[in-house]
């Protein structure tokens, strides 16, 4: 700390000499400073040149992230034999601390330096400070999903306290990311339930994950207690189950004594998030067990009325009291439901009755892009004569124009182009409607865009091209007529992946060939080291494969975190070429830095074959996913979850790959960081067969 001290104090005064004509008035502590050229043109190293505008109270920050990212050595900081003079300049007046030193150290790093954290906790800093924006450490860890981040700093005792604004809880970010799919972010939320579990932990257990073999075990619980924290704060465990979709886990517990209507702090009961989420089945069984439906039952009558056309029913229904005007939780209204079903008729009696055409569901969809989504030339005809703007855009950004592409609704889309639709808006997402059409391989749209002269490498904000785009679904002919037409097979997304990779990691054979045909290299890797065949060998297509091998791929290689070939292999569980790499000097013992070996992999995928090929060739059953290294200091560190390929076959229900396993010898009362054995997790998950095979193989 005190080096890093040192380096900052001498970086500042280097600085403010080179920095010729430097004005820093005390009474004026946010004036600009007045920069000339002459001496700092022939001295000042490339880095200096983003610092020459700015204010001095933002220049000690920017000299912090120069210290971080760099050596000294490499700072150069040789001053010339000659200065100009300059008014002293008291350096200490510049603040040296920022608000928070442990946010401003992981900022900078960007790849956290633990022992550099240690160095701070040891000389007193605050790891639950947060920055001048209120983001403290562990909320920064979720944000920019690093896993191993968030663990060292609960292992540290890291403040847990729920915040009074959600949106700046960990727990909160966590969860919303896990919900999207995020594997990184749902092993967060594990991690910060375990350290900071709800009181009715066990419940909520139930309904995140998913385990419905809790249930049992919770006879004296109070099923309508809901959860204190995160996203799901305030709401019971069935309204987590239902918001999730799961239909096993909404079944068991409404088996449970609890108040089916009850709401959470926005109102909203069980059936109505369910409703909200699309999960209809889950809607009917909530129904079935006796859950009140928030919409009348003339009401109801009448949105079923509309989705069947049924114009004489619709007209009855409003007879007897149905409301023109209600509105699911969804933001839809029967006019909604007629045009969803495609029902013209029934759309054109609805409005002649003064239902809203201007209504918004609540993705912002507009009728005009609900007809578009139909394909319907009527019924966008119906609504642009009403006045709908074709340049209206939905919560993701999207036009009509770009749903009618997306779906491939030829007539739809010309009749969209004759009324005025730009054709080249971009989503949120930055893809155009040619982008959308080449992504679903529908070639017409394509065309059309092609002899319009569109930009064929125009990328997304991923940096994902549409030849990657159609390359990746697998769509030849597309692909045939973006590359006939001059689109760049060369060109790489945002993380390094190019047309060829896609196509590989998607299985595409015929799509692979015509791309290397066109000259696509075989060899390139994306920015995490990965090469075509990678993608290939996790795919498992073995046509593919060999068409890599003969276009020149290497086959015994790693990736840029040690995952290597063998390990891609046991994605896909491909035997063909097993022996192959294991001649070519594949390791079955090799771990990638995170600690995973090909076993595991196998055992999360229920290869059952591959995997008792890999311990035939030397596999260790009992290896724990951890790596060990040594810190700055020479001190011996250990990182991972430390799981086993039990627990991981486990974790996957895979009961045949867990009978292997056993078989193999597997330590059956091995214990993950929250002290949970694989017959607790098959417990707890409800695995029937796995639970019996553990204990007939004596676990406990």
């Amino acid at each position: 700390m005190k080096s890093f001290m040192t380096n900052r104090i001498l970086l500042i005064t280097s600085i403010l000499l080179l920095l010729k004509g430097v004005c820093f008035a005390a009474e004026q502590p946010d004036s600009n400073r007045i920069i000339t050229n002459d001496i700092l043109e022939q001295n000042a190293p490339a880095w200096l040149d983003s610092l020459l505008h700015l204010e001095m109270d933002t220049l000690a920050l920017e000299i912090d992230s120069l210290l971080m990212k760099h050596p000294r050595d490499s700072l150069n900081l040789a001053l010339p034999d000659t200065l100009p003079e300059v008014a002293p300049v008291d350096t200490l007046a510049i603040p040296l601390e920022p608000t928070s030193p442990a946010i401003r150290l992981i900022d900078q790093l960007g790849v956290v330096s633990r022992d550099s954290l240690q160095q701070l906790i040891q000389s007193g800093a605050d790891l639950n400070a947060p920055d001048s924006s209120g983001v403290t450490p562990l909320l920064w860890a979720v944000q920019h999903d690093d896993l191993d981040l968030l663990a060292w700093l609960v292992d540290h005792q890291v403040d847990l306290t729920e915040p009074d604004d959600p949106h700046d809880s960990p727990f909160y970010l966590a969860e919303k990311k896990a919900l999207t799919g995020n594997e990184t972010a749902k092993q967060m939320v594990y991690r910060l339930r375990r350290a900071a579990p709800e009181p009715n932990q066990p419940l909520f257990d139930v309904a995140w994950y998913g385990y419905p073999g809790l249930i049992s075990d919770q006879a004296q619980a109070d099923f309508d207690d809901p959860f204190d924290k995160g996203f799901f704060k305030g709401n019971t465990p069935l309204m987590v189950a239902a918001y999730r979709g799961d239909q096993e886990v909404v079944q068991a517990l409404i088996e449970q004594p609890q108040d089916l209507d009850r709401e959470n702090p926005e109102g909203q009961t069980a059936l109505m998030i369910a409703e909200a989420q699309g999960h209809t089945q889950i809607v009917e069984i909530l129904r079935d067990a006796g859950a009140r439906d928030y919409l009348y039952p003339a009401d109801r009558a009448l949105f079923e009325a509309a989705a069947r056309g049924d114009v004489t029913q619709i007209e009855t229904v409003l007879y007897s009291g149905g409301d023109l005007y209600a509105t699911t939780v969804r933001g839809q209204n029967p006019l909604t439901a007629a045009v969803q079903a495609g029902r013209l008729q029934a759309a054109r009696f609805l409005i002649q009755q003064g239902a809203d055409y201007t209504l918004r569901d609540i993705h912002e969809r507009t009728m005009l892009m609900l007809a578009a989504e139909q394909g319907n030339p009527d019924l966008i005809d119906l609504f642009y004569q009403r006045g709908l703007d074709p340049y209206d855009q939905d919560i993701d950004g999207k036009t009509a124009l770009m749903i009618a592409a997306e779906n491939g609704h030829v007539e739809a889309f010309q009749l969209l182009v004759k009324k005025g639709s730009d054709l080249y808006a971009k989503d949120v997402a930055g893809e155009t409607a040619f982008f959308k059409a080449a992504k679903a391989g529908h070639l017409e749209i394509v065309d059309f865009y092609v002899k319009h002269g569109v930009d064929l490498n125009e990328p997304a904000q991923d940096g994902t091209t549409p030849l990657m785009a159609a390359a990746g679904a697998g769509h030849l002919q597309v692909v045939e007529h973006l590359l006939d037409n001059g689109a760049g097979v060369y060109l790489h997304d945002n993380e390094g992946k190019t047309p060829l990779m896609l196509a590989a990691k998607g299985g595409h054979y015929r799509v692979a060939e015509r791309l290397i045909a066109a000259h696509a290299s075989v060899l390139l890797a994306d920015f995490h080291g990965r090469t075509a065949i990678m993608f290939a060998f996790a795919n498992g297509n073995t046509r593919l494969i060999e068409l890599l091998i003969r276009a020149g791929a290497t086959i015994n290689d790693r990736d840029a975190h040690g995952k290597t070939t063998l390990m891609y292999l046991a994605e896909s569980g491909n035997m063909m070429f097993a022996n192959a790499l294991i001649r070519a000097g594949a390791n079955t013992t090799d771990q990638d830095d995170h600690g995973t070996t090909a076993l595991m992999i196998a055992a999360r995928q229920g290869h059952v074959e591959f995997a008792e090929f890999l311990l035939n060739h030397g596999a260790n059953v009992n290896r724990r996913r951890e790596v060990t290294f040594y810190d700055e200091q020479g001190r011996r560190q250990v990182k991972g979850d430390r799981a086993t390929a039990l627990q991981w076959a486990v974790m996957a229900r895979q009961p045949a790959m867990v009978q292997l396993l056993v078989d193999a010898g597997a330590i059956l009362d091995s214990r993950n960081p929250y002290d949970e054995t694989p017959l607790y997790r098959a417990t707890a998950e409800g695995y029937e067969e796995i639970t019996h095979i553990l204990r007939q193989a004596g676990a406990y």
